[in-house]
């Protein structure tokens, strides 16, 4: 009988984590650029499971890692480099965000575009977190906040904010930037009539062999063809024109899996994956099989990545006598391609992609015009992405140090003397004056940046010393990364170099921003606190950067009147929808409230978190001015009657808010305000009191009220 109970008590344990497994693969489908590998936790030296920073691994949805270094120092930054304003590229910094914290217990990020604290308990004070997630996403789309602020507004991870700028260098910066963007019109017109004549020029000079990797090079830059087929015409040539292979490892290891990727089905690889984790569940030991389900619930949740955890399952195969290579063996294959993709280092592997190029062109070069024609199209390139804010730190290196083969006349004098060789129906014409002056601001604009490189870094590393941190994200554009390795490297810093996936073409609203009012939204809660306003214009026109424009107090205002203004709609709209739920709960027909009633409870609701978030007086009386504000309500100051007969005006005083808490504790039946409960006192706030004295406010009404405040926030009685 024992026997039997025993049996049957496998048994039954086989079939249910037999079925939980093919449950929890159910929507897990085997794919190319899938991988990803993020290894369990433990001690380490940087952070919670981090002792190299190899040990940082993300889904392959949300980020790119691009680069690491191993510093002699225990120091790790996770430089996360920002699209700006990028919908898309803001939503998964803050997913790469929320991993690292929840998985390594990383928490402080520092930001480019800010300085000092960067405090969000405002917004956090806003009671609703369904409510707030929606507000805070309407302004990540507007460009207005970072996906950091947005994590930490929706309190997706407990993470810290802070600035890493030097204001007045950030502020000259700008102050270039405002000046020579009214120019880029006429500049771009001019580089475009420039790339029209070299592109006409192509014809004409180019041989055939060099048209044809010409066409090639532009069709992948242009996203007109895959990173797969591009890379298969570059190692067919690679092979014909002599060079090694093993000179481009990155390179080497992506023809190797796309090797593999021509021989695997995934989809049998999913049917064989199902299939052996079924034959495992029916052999394996007891004790054994529990590994193997949190193992594959860590893979579902993708803890740990492709490779990883199908290295384990043909480890786990091979101690059970199932041989892998003989039953699954697209799954055996796979096994070796997902470990070979993992081991490629993206940043590298498209570094490799133009050296190879620029290889190639050298051998296939027959004469000088064509050389010449080659470099200035590469030269062209540069110029355009110097004007549109998209030049990375080592091609500005090299703009610098070839700075006389950039300037017009270069560009004109070879373009005119082929047009009169082949007799051509074109002219290219020198710049306008506007072009030729702002041309060289735009140089000034990255020099300014390189210097903003420094205090970046050294911003950072003085937040991770006052929070004693040994590891932090730090947040900015790709501009930026190569001076920000180069400087870590000099410090014995470690780093890891990651870039958010970004899958669609989107227009970005980061110009808008930075021309509309001078400063990046980063800076409006900076340090979020009621600005002074002759101080912010002492700071900020001191440099000449905000002339005419409003300071940095105004601006702000604004942008928090604009989140009230988004948030109370659709609190109302929760607030009516529970109505109808309290009602029924309570035996009622229906709960009626007026508009005035229901602006108070918002004024309640969102007071109450300023508190429990701990805002100083100042901070809580604009959260009132700005409800009034919104609402239009007058939120008059109610006098509250003592149990001696005599009157005293509610006040925010530590005893009137002593008072709040002890009354947190009511009855949804009891009053709140002065002598209606003949208990006397100043009772509450000015809010809480308006509400209670609210003349049309019944009994029942007000049991409801307090229920349904109860019920949309779970933040205690009211």
């Amino acid at each position: 009988m024992k026997t039997n109970m025993m049996n049957f008590r496998k048994s039954y344990i086989v079939k249910t984590i037999s079925m939980l497994l093919l449950q929890s693969f159910l929507f897990t489908n085997i794919g190319f650029a899938a991988v990803e590998d993020l290894k369990p936790d433990s001690n380490g030296v940087y952070a919670r499971g981090v002792s190299t920073p190899e040990d940082i691994n993300l889904p392959k949805d949300i980020g790119l890692i691009r680069d690491t270094h191993t510093g002699a120092g225990k120091r790790l930054i996770v430089h996360i480099q920002d699209a700006h304003c990028n919908y898309e590229a803001q939503t998964n910094i803050s997913r790469i965000i929320e991993t690292l914290s929840d998985k390594h217990d990383i928490n402080l990020v520092s930001l480019e575009g800010a300085d000092g604290n960067v405090d969000t308990k405002w917004f956090r004070s806003f009671p609703d977190a369904e409510i707030r997630r929606k507000v805070s996403d309407y302004f990540l789309k507007k460009g207005e906040l970072t996906g950091a602020e947005f994590l930490s507004i929706t309190e997706g991870a407990p993470v810290k904010l802070v600035g890493a700028e030097d204001r007045a260098l950030y502020a000259k910066n700008l102050k270039i930037f405002n000046t020579v963007y009214p120019a880029r019109g006429e500049t771009e017109k001019y580089l475009s009539d420039v790339r029209t004549a070299l592109r006409k020029l192509k014809t004409y000079v180019y041989s055939k062999r060099m048209k044809g990797l010409d066409s090639e090079v532009e069709a992948f830059e242009n996203e007109k063809t895959s990173l797969s087929d591009y890379a298969r015409f570059l190692n067919k040539n690679i092979e014909k024109h002599g060079l090694k292979l093993q000179n481009y490892p990155n390179f080497a290891r992506l023809i190797r899996t796309l090797g593999y990727e021509e021989k695997i089905d995934f989809d049998t690889v999913n049917e064989e994956r199902t299939g052996l984790i079924d034959k495992l569940t029916e052999i394996m030991p007891e004790n054994k099989l529990e590994k193997l389900v949190k193992r594959s619930v860590l893979f579902k949740a993708g803890k740990i990545g492709a490779a990883e955890y199908h290295a384990y399952l043909k480890e786990v195969s091979d101690e059970n006598g199932v041989q892998v290579s003989r039953e699954c063996p697209n799954l055996e294959m796979y096994v070796v391609y997902a470990g070979l993709y993992e081991k490629i280092k993206n940043q590298n592997l498209f570094n490799e992609l133009g050296l190879i190029k620029n290889a190639l062109k050298e051998k296939i070069i027959s004469n000088e015009d064509e050389r010449k024609l080659s470099a200035l199209w590469d030269n062209l390139k540069v110029l355009s992405n110097l004007v549109k804010l998209e030049l990375l730190n080592k091609d500005y290196d090299y703009y610098k140090t070839h700075k006389n083969e950039f300037k017009p006349r270069v560009f004109s004098e070879f373009i005119n003397k082929k047009i009169r060789m082949y007799n051509l129906a074109f002219s290219i014409e020198e710049p306008n004056t506007l072009v030729r002056e702002n041309l060289p601001k735009w140089e000034k604009f990255y020099e300014i940046g390189l210097k903003r490189d420094k205090a970046l870094i050294n911003n950072t590393l003085k937040a991770m010393d006052k929070n004693k941190a040994s590891a932090a994200y730090l947040i900015s554009g790709g501009f930026h990364t190569e001076g920000i390795k180069r400087i870590l490297e000099k410090k014995g810093v470690s780093y890891i170099v990651v870039c958010p996936v970004i899958t669609k073409e989107a227009d970005s609203p980061y110009i808008k921003v930075l021309t509309n009012r001078g400063l990046a939204i980063p800076f409006l809660i900076s340090k979020l606190v009621p600005m002074k306003g002759a101080a912010v214009r002492g700071l900020v026109r001191g440099t000449g950067v905000m002339e005419g424009e409003p300071d940095l107090a105004a601006r702000r205002a604004k942008f928090i009147k604009a989140w009230v203004e988004q948030y109370a709609p659709l609190w109302k709209a929760r607030f009516d929808r529970q109505r109808e739920t309290v009602a029924r709960a309570t035996g009622m027909d229906t709960v009626e409230f007026d508009e005035g009633i229901l602006a108070r409870a918002f004024a309640i609701a969102v007071f109450e978190g300023a508190r429990e978030h701990g805002l100083d007086a100042s901070l809580r009386d604009e959260i009132e001015g700005l409800v009034r504000e919104v609402f239009q309500l007058e939120l008059v100051t109610r006098v509250a009657t003592s149990t001696t007969g005599q009157t005293a005006r509610t006040d925010r005083t530590d005893r009137g808010r002593q008072n709040d808490r002890r009354e947190s504790g009511r009855n949804p039946g009891q009053r709140v305000g002065g002598g209606r409960q003949g208990t006397g006192g100043v009772r509450g706030t000015p809010i809480r009191t308006a509400i209670g004295e609210y003349e049309g406010l019944t009994p029942e009404q007000d049991a409801a009220f307090r229920e349904i405040l109860r019920e949309s926030f779970a933040e205690g009685t009211f």
